[in-house]
């Protein structure tokens, strides 16, 4: 459950970085690889995982919370005749 978080917050930053920063800045920080649009889509990409990744921690912390359905204690027959 905690590797979804780690996973999130690793895809997350540089998805959020080469998406949504001026090309300019990214090109000054030695950053400039391919075109404008390889880059976006790079980052757009990695964003996907971060949030397919945050689904999955919530869906897990959902299940786990959830209260299971309490079992009937069911006694058996006995075969003894009072």
């Amino acid at each position: 459950m905690k590797w979804s978080i780690i996973i999130a917050f690793v895809a997350g930053i540089p998805g959020a970085i080469l998406t949504f920063v001026d090309p300019r800045t990214l090109v000054a920080w030695g950053l400039g690889f391919g075109r404008h649009n390889d880059r976006v889509l790079a980052g757009v990409l990695l964003l996907i995982i971060a949030f397919v990744s945050i689904c999955k921690f919530l869906t897990l912390l959902n299940t786990s919370t959830a209260e299971k359905p309490a079992r009937k204690n069911i006694r058996k027959k006995s075969s003894r005749k009072k």
